[in-house]
C-alpha cells in the first residue's frame, strides 16, 4: 500500500494501523482533528437520529393501522364467532397476523435501510474531504449493538401493541357472542 486513509482520535493507533498495513514508507491521511472528522461524525449521528426517527414512525404506522384494523373487523369477529371460533382462538389468529406482518417489516426495512446505507454513505465519505480520491474505497460496517437494540425496542412496542390488539379483539369476541 503506497496510501492509508483513517478516522481516528488517537494518533497511535494510526501509527500502528499504518506500520502494520501499509509498512514504513506509505503515505497515511488521517482526519481525526480536522474539519472532515468532525463532519463525518455529525452525519453519522444524523443517520442515527434517521433511523430512530424512522422506527418511531412505523411503529406510530403500526398502531394506527391495527386501530383501525380492529374497528373495521368487529363483524368479522362476530360472524367467526358464530362460526364457532372461541375469542382466544380469534386472539390467537389476530397475534399470528400481526406478527407475520411486523416481521416482513422489520426484514424489508432493515434490508432497504441497508440499502440505502451502502448507497450514500460512501459517497457522503468521500465529499467529506476535499482530498480524498473519489476511487477510495469506503467499507462499511453494521453496528450491530445499536442495530440489536432498534430491533428489541421495535419488539418490545409491537409487544405492547399486540397485547392491546388481542384486549380489544377479546372484547369484541365476547361481546359477539352476547
Amino acid at each position: 500500500l503506497d496510501e492509508l486513509w483513517m478516522l481516528s482520535t488517537t494518533p497511535e493507533a494510526v501509527a500502528a494501523a499504518a506500520a502494520r498495513l501499509a509498512g514504513p514508507s506509505a503515505t497515511v491521511s488521517t482526519s481525526a482533528a480536522s474539519l472532515e472528522g468532525r463532519f463525518m461524525s455529525a452525519a453519522v449521528v444524523g443517520l442515527w437520529i434517521g433511523a430512530v426517527g424512522c422506527a418511531i414512525f412505523a411503529i406510530v404506522a403500526l398502531t394506527a393501522a391495527l386501530a383501525v384494523v380492529t374497528r373495521r373487523r368487529v363483524g368479522e369477529v362476530s360472524v367467526l364467532r358464530a362460526f364457532g371460533i372461541a375469542a382466544p382462538d380469534q386472539v390467537r389468529m389476530r397475534r399470528l397476523e400481526i406478527l407475520l406482518i411486523t416481521g416482513y417489516s422489520v426484514v424489508v426495512g432493515l434490508v432497504g435501510g441497508i440499502s440505502v446505507g451502502a448507497l450514500t454513505v460512501p459517497t457522503l465519505t468521500r465529499l467529506s474531504s476535499s482530498v480524498a480520491a473519489q476511487s477510495l474505497p469506503i467499507g462499511l460496517r453494521v453496528d450491530v449493538g445499536w442495530l440489536a437494540l432498534v430491533v428489541a425496542v421495535i419488539a418490545a412496542a409491537t409487544a405492547v401493541i399486540l397485547s392491546r390488539v388481542a384486549g380489544a379483539v377479546r372484547a369484541n369476541a365476547v361481546g359477539a357472542s352476547r
